[in-house]
């Protein structure tokens, strides 16, 4: 995921040794999460939120801090969690404390830009790696934060998702309603989703609606989407399209990628609004272009087949192999089937299969059945 692939490249800058780079250490230059903070040399002004923005600014060469970090860095990224000094870390040396801070803010941006979980903890998986660090390590310093709510709200996401440890639905959920009940927004939201869908604790739509309508009032940006779903779908409230609209567009005030593509889908289909191809052409072209995969797929959909916008097949397959690229199951089906029709690009059967290969993992049914009619084709000539 390109944003991971910055993020990171922050990260790395921030603590690449030289001198150990030389000798080839076991993180590849990466300074060792055991060393000592008087080693790692990180003081203050390394991790305060200005030299963190000009950091960025300077990487992607902008003039005004302030409009780069804007394009690329939500305002609040990494709030509360700009400084690892500002997050009362326990037993943990410098590079883990920057280490797990990092971490938070890849999470907190994934959630803005997606609202997916499952893109979500493929990009978690990706900082990890990308980092030499190990998954397991990882969840045992979060665990080690028990007091520390977005800790405990980031552990509770690796239980959920099996990141370092066993999926654990129960405990999960646990984990979420402790950080919820001590104000994490997050995992207020999460806390409803566990409720509605009776992961680890048994259903309760009452109880789902509360502690979402918790997150919305606080302004956690996925509690105003889910409580929009609420109202869609007539959960725990009555059912009112035109308010779930409402919602959405209030959302999408704050242009961040989730909130313009659930707003785009509402104008596709004419939910609590008059159907308006073209604005939803337009919402999902802005949410693609801030990272949303899902998106990046409906915009490839849109131009293929002239869906508020004039058809054109390489800006199609141009946007389905960008939604492949980041883990879209639907974005690396349909790259298949532009490569086996030769839609967009040269006919070519063995990037089709490689495609579809890919998207299998994720939607397996479908692009199972497409892989078996693609050999007998293959078999056939």
């Amino acid at each position: 995921m390109p944003f991971v692939e910055n993020c990171f490249e922050i990260f790395r800058q921030k603590f690449t040794n030289p001198i150990d780079a030389k000798k080839g250490n076991e993180h590849n230059g990466l300074v060792s999460r055991h060393l000592s903070s008087k080693k790692a040399n990180l003081g203050n002004k390394s991790n305060s939120p200005l030299f963190i923005y000009k950091r960025i600014a300077a990487k992607f060469g902008s003039k005004s801090i302030n409009q780069k970090e804007r394009a690329l860095f939500p305002e609040n990224c990494f709030s509360p969690y700009l400084s690892a000094s500002e997050i009362p870390f326990i037993g943990l040396n410098s590079f883990e404390k920057n280490l797990i801070t990092n971490l938070l803010g890849v999470f907190t941006k994934l959630t803005l830009i997606t609202g997916e979980d499952e893109f979500i903890a493929a990009g978690l998986k990706t900082f990890i790696k990308k980092a030499n660090q190990i998954e397991e390590e990882i969840f045992e310093l979060l665990e080690g934060q028990s007091s520390i709510p977005p800790c405990v709200c980031l552990s509770g996401f690796f239980q959920n998702y099996g990141i370092g440890t066993n999926k654990d639905y129960e405990l999960a959920f646990k984990r979420y309603r402790f950080a919820a009940d001590l104000g994490n927004v997050f995992a207020q939201t999460q806390t409803g989703y566990c409720y509605r869908q009776g992961l680890g604790i048994k259903a309760n739509l009452e109880k789902s609606l509360e502690y979402i309508q918790k997150s919305a009032v606080n302004g956690e940006i996925h509690g105003q989407l889910n409580l929009a779903y609420y109202y869609f779908k007539g959960y725990g409230v009555l059912k009112d399209e035109h308010k779930a609209f409402q919602i959405y567009q209030k959302a999408a005030e704050t242009k961040y990628p989730g909130a313009l593509r659930s707003l785009a889908v509402c104008y596709r289909n004419g939910f609590g609004v008059p159907l308006d191809e073209t604005r939803a052409f337009q919402l999902y072209k802005e949410s693609a272009e801030g990272g949303n995969p899902t998106s990046k797929n409906d915009l490839g959909w849109s131009y293929l087949n002239n869906l508020g916008t004039r058809k054109d097949l390489l800006k199609a397959v141009f946007w389905f192999r960008k939604a492949a690229l980041d883990e879209s199951k639907c974005g690396a089906f349909n790259t298949a089937r532009c490569y086996q029709g030769g839609l967009g690009v040269p006919l070519d059967l063995h990037k089709a299969i490689r495609y579809y290969s890919k998207g299998n993992k994720y939607r397996p049914y479908t692009c199972d059945q497409a892989l078996k009619i693609l050999f007998k084709t293959i078999e056939a000539t």
